[in-house]
């Protein structure tokens, strides 16, 4: 589906917009709600990919290689959500 591909492409480009002038302007406390949201969104993808794993012409190794980048979201997102909570109580 092109057209959900270009809106998920487009708002993932927003969160890394978010995180470049959070980093220039060297203000983490605003990054708190963008973490967790990047967290979940993580989370939520490889439920679905879970759920769709047996999907007629589904190749293993890219199923493998989209569910690796989508754990790696989670913790990513939870830290960056820690540090930015932490920054905010500094």
């Amino acid at each position: 589906m092109p057209l959900t591909s270009q809106a998920i492409g487009g708002w993932l480009v927003v969160f890394a917009v978010a995180i470049v002038l959070a980093l220039r302007e060297r203000d983490l406390s605003r990054m708190f709600v963008p973490a967790l949201a990047y967290a979940v969104f993580g989370a939520v993808q490889l439920a679905v990919l879970l759920v769709c794993r047996t999907t007629p012409g589904t190749h293993v190794g890219w199923w493998w290689v989209d569910a690796l980048v989508l754990a790696s979201l989670v913790p990513t997102g939870a830290y960056g959500a820690w540090a930015a909570r932490r920054g905010a109580d500094a």
